[in-house]
């Protein structure tokens, strides 16, 4: 057993091996595309503003997100750097919050390795350096279900107690009693409550599945409650008493609140135009990302983890599953586009799972061995008494040599010196200060600038003239983003957007300079630029430049130059 100052520098140790991993280099990334949310809302809020975009339109994505930063931006640069520093912050105290969670709901070493695989994890790391709100999502779901385990599953309700009273004792025991009997502590609900309502209301929408996988959980334990007693104790339990009452709330909530009985169709039938097509459209795309080699051995021990805690009747172990197992699967069947983003702020109570599963292992392993040992020679014998004094060392060894050569370790270890355009672990950053660099560098008064992205243009020094990307055309139609003399305009930099391959022909043959700055990944796709318009472009201009790391393209005209 550790003690608690070995628990306390251990969990040190790994948090501080988590932010050296997430701080390095943390400002040398261009911006990913959303980022850039983040940024000008932030600075518009820091100046004194509302949370508007370059367009003059306003945002309300994650405003708890947007005002923290804009705190940061009042003390510190506005800049790549101040603008992941928050998310970094939420990265670590997860960290932290994980353990808090794993140990009260399973043990201290399970806490400790799931810690460990959270500060080691390259999906985690990569969220944790790039301004998005989905970190302090995560930290907020995992604040709620440490509150849910508290109220719902506490230590002195370990046995299923589900009669409301016992033989022997008066009808009229204290309500008090019933409630401890059955393992509740209300004063842990009040905040769980709160915590979600901040989640959904100011970070994002997505924390609705948390209440969600909560009442599945009950479903579950009511179902098995009402096999396992007879008479009154089948319906007179306190799950099935807490599944009543959740869903009562919930339908209470869905008839008095016009706004959540709008917002339910909208969240499971829309498609915004980037998921239209590849692997969001996949069904089983999340559990291809879950079970990939680069995260092995995770998924094994996951399932093993799960397996042992629904066989042991682990009842904080089958409400972790629950957590993380109905998102998943709404995700995956339910919504019209999937991708890990979304399975983010659930993705510790996997990796907790995992640790669930690695420690029972080595925990079983260490008995079998030593009995064994036992077995084939004397228990006085010196030998038998070396390997059994070390077996509890030497399997957790083994074990962690496992862990040191697997991939996700060694990508999670390189990920702070991989220069830009290079995946995180999470997203993949376009090269965009190279090449609006190479732009500035060359640019005359005059010049044309067109740009697939013309906010991360603006960012990156150079007010693009317009945009060449069909996707954010289709958005400014659907959101009306029209300039005053009638053209669509780009809903984040008000720029007019390219709306058939005349305009882009007219606009090249009528301006004897110009350049295209358009990310490689656009290119590629017929969502972004239509085919003709890229062969148009290609055989126009020619050869376009390429960054180090291929993630963009920029053409250049002159007429001067024959191009």
């Amino acid at each position: 057993m550790l003690s608690k100052s070995k628990v306390a520098f251990l969990l040190t140790m790994i948090i501080v091996a988590g932010g050296v991993l997430r701080f390095v280099n943390l400002g040398q990334p261009s911006f990913w595309v959303d980022e850039l949310n983040s940024f000008y809302t932030a600075e518009s809020v820091a100046n004194g503003g509302e949370m508007t975009l370059p367009s003059g339109l306003g945002y309300d994505r994650a405003p708890l997100q947007i005002y923290l930063t804009a705190l940061l931006f009042k003390v510190m640069p506005a800049n790549e750097l101040s603008t992941r520093l928050p998310v970094l912050l939420f990265g670590l105290l997860s960290i932290w919050m994980v353990y808090m969670l794993a140990a009260r709901a399973f043990n201290t070493r399970v806490g400790l390795l799931a810690s460990f695989f959270m500060a080691f994890s390259h999906f985690e790391i990569g969220w944790s350096r790039t301004a998005r709100m989905y970190t302090l999502l995560q930290f907020l779901a995992l604040v709620f279900v440490y509150f849910i385990v508290r109220f719902m599953e506490t230590r002195h309700g370990e046995r299923m107690q589900a009669i409301l009273w016992v033989e022997g004792e008066a009808p009229h025991i204290r309500l008090k009693h019933f409630i401890r009997r059955w393992g509740l502590s209300f004063g842990w609900l009040a905040p769980a409550v709160i915590i979600f309502g901040v989640a959904y209301r100011y970070v994002h929408p997505l924390a609705v599945f948390l209440p969600v996988g909560l009442l599945g959980y009950l479903a579950f334990m009511a179902f098995i409650a009402f096999w396992a007693f007879q008479g009154k104790e089948r319906w007179l339990n306190k799950y099935s008493l807490l599944l009543v009452a959740g869903v009562g709330a919930a339908l209470v909530a869905v008839a008095g609140v016009p706004a959540i009985r709008q917002a339910i169709p909208h969240f499971f039938h829309y498609t915004p135009p980037w998921a239209a097509a590849g692997s969001a459209a996949n069904r089983l795309m999340l559990f291809d990302f879950l079970m990939s080699p680069y995260r092995f051995p995770l998924a094994a021990l996951f399932f093993i983890g799960a397996v042992q805690a629904f066989f042991r009747f682990h009842r904080r172990g089958i409400l972790t599953v629950m957590l993380f197992a109905v998102p998943l699967v709404l995700l995956s069947f339910l919504f019209t586009h999937r991708t890990p983003t979304y399975l983010f702020y659930v993705y510790p109570l996997f990796l907790i799972l995992a640790a669930y599963g690695a420690e029972n292992i080595v925990e079983v392993e260490s008995r079998v061995s030593t009995g064994i040992l036992k077995r084939l020679s004397p228990p006085e014998h010196g030998l038998t008494v070396w390997f059994q004094r070390r077996l509890t060392v030497l399997i957790p060894i083994v074990f962690a040599g496992i862990f040191l050569i697997s991939p996700w370790l060694r990508i999670s270890m390189n990920i702070c010196r991989l220069p830009d355009g290079v995946t995180n672990g999470a997203v993949t950053p376009a090269e965009w200060r190279g090449a609006m660099a190479e732009i500035n560098a060359r640019w005359r008064q005059g010049d044309l600038v067109i740009s697939s992205l013309p906010v991360t243009s603006l960012y990156y020094g150079r007010s693009a003239d317009y945009c060449l990307n069909w996707s954010l055309l289709r958005q400014a139609e659907e959101k009306k983003s029209v300039s005053a003399d009638g053209r669509w305009v780009d809903v984040y930099a008000g720029v007019p957007c390219l709306e058939s391959i005349d305009a882009l022909q007219d606009l090249i043959e009528t301006h004897a300079h110009g350049w295209i700055a358009v990310e490689q990944y656009h290119w590629n796709s017929g969502l972004y630029i239509p085919q003709n318009v890229k062969a148009w472009v290609e055989n126009r201009l020619g050869a376009p430049s390429v960054t180090p790391q291929g993630t963009m393209l920029v053409f250049h005209w002159s007429a001067s130059e024959g191009r």
